[in-house]
């Protein structure tokens, strides 16, 4: 958010702009981007889109950072096919102004990439990764962030898709950088070490993942303080693996941050947390503690609350409320596993009430086409294997 006001401030000085109405549109972006009003600082930034192309300049820089700012309004809200056409526009930009292998230019290729990620894109988010790899590879001595973020980016990507082998290797061909940057860059190697932690984690590899997980709670220790929100979670990831089921709530009843994406991790944690331990009194407290929050209207937060309608045998509540996790999911193209998730449990909700048509109606609509139907088995869905 910081750089995108800090380029719309830029574009406001340091552009000849004849148009006063067109500057005070500026302002007042720059005014709702501070104030963390991202809808509609992106509504004004749409609406002046074509003066700002006939301003700015054809192929100016200035024009690209208006793209650039235009595309993080539109990550920010979501919206990453968006995002990736004005991700594009400035890479080319960039490129002819500042030349291929310029950092601004090399930075804008790796969001273009996270932006298919996002969407699902794999296969394009991989050979943008890979194009990263291949242009910055000779230049490592001083252009190695690059270099190693793309390879890390590209072991998440595998992560992803469940493909542990391919994740490893990519992450050991990252990791000697991020050792060199993880003084410089402590958030960057956080990041990464915690991906590492995460892939061991799915292999079982928990002493592993273990080992991973306290080197990040020392160095968050020493760089965040022992109580802040990273700090905290890490603890419960690790108390997770330690089956310690005590240090488990405990790492996550603590003050949230004021980034609304970790308030809302945080808490579908902590309910997670409640219904693994079977504390629904607690589970049930939270929510009604979050009553109005955004994040219970999220497909997440409703599947949440379905699951703990469904374990408290509030059927008819479940059902509905799974019927809306599922509708929040078709509009905002999750990843797949989202969907599979919501779908099967939503399903197996009403085979276990001996509703088959119904069940294999749910599933037909919302499993993947090419996927072997689901086993029938017994008992309500494991909240065991999820991941965020």
């Amino acid at each position: 958010m910081h750089r995108i006001v800090c380029l719309l401030l830029g574009l406001c000085w340091g552009a000849c702009l004849p148009a006063q109405s067109f500057l005070d549109s500026y302002q007042a972006v720059v005014r709702l981007a501070q104030e963390k009003k991202i809808a509609e600082a992106l509504a004004i930034c749409e609406k002046i889109l074509p003066e700002a192309e006939a301003f700015l300049g054809d192929q100016s820089l200035n024009l690209a950072n208006f793209y650039n700012s235009l595309a993080g309004f539109y990550t920010q809200t979501q919206n990453d096919s968006a995002a990736f056409a004005f991700y594009t526009k400035v890479a080319h930009i960039r490129a002819q102004q500042l030349g291929l292998l310029h950092p601004e230019r090399l930075k804008t290729l790796n969001k273009m990439a996270n932006a298919l990620f996002r969407q699902g894109r794999y296969a394009q988010a991989e050979a943008l990764y890979r194009q990263l790899i291949v242009l910055v590879g000779p230049h490592q001595a001083s252009l190695g962030r690059f270099y190693y973020n793309a390879w890390s980016n590209l072991g998440f990507l595998y992560f992803q898709q469940k493909q542990w082998e391919k994740a490893d290797s990519a992450y050991q061909k990252a990791s000697p950088g991020y050792q060199e940057m993880a003084q410089a860059d402590t958030a960057e190697w956080l990041l990464h070490t915690e991906r590492q932690a995460r892939l061991y984690q799915e292999q079982s590899q928990t002493e592993a993942a273990i080992a991973q997980y306290r080197q990040i709670i020392a160095t968050q220790t020493r760089f965040y303080g022992p109580q802040h929100p990273y700090t905290r979670h890490s603890q419960f990831h690790m108390a997770r693996l330690q089956s310690d089921s005590q240090a488990y709530l405990e790492a996550l009843s603590f003050s949230l941050s004021e980034e609304d994406t970790l308030q809302r991790r945080v808490r579908q944690e902590l309910l997670l947390a409640y219904l693994d331990q079977k504390q629904m009194h607690l589970a049930d407290s939270l929510l009604k503690r979050e009553t109005g929050q955004a994040w219970l209207s999220t497909s997440e937060g409703y599947r949440l609350q379905a699951q703990l309608a469904w374990q408290q045998g509030r059927l008819p509540q479940a059902n509905q409320l799974y019927e809306q996790a599922c509708q929040q999911l078709r509009l905002t193209s999750p990843p797949l596993f989202a969907q599979l998730r919501a779908g099967w449990e939503w399903g197996q909700l009403h085979f276990e009430q001996k509703n088959y048509a119904r069940a294999a109606h749910i599933w037909e609509n919302m499993l993947d086409p090419d996927a072997p139907p689901p086993a029938r088995r017994k008992g309500r869905p494991s909240l065991a294997h999820r991941s965020f």
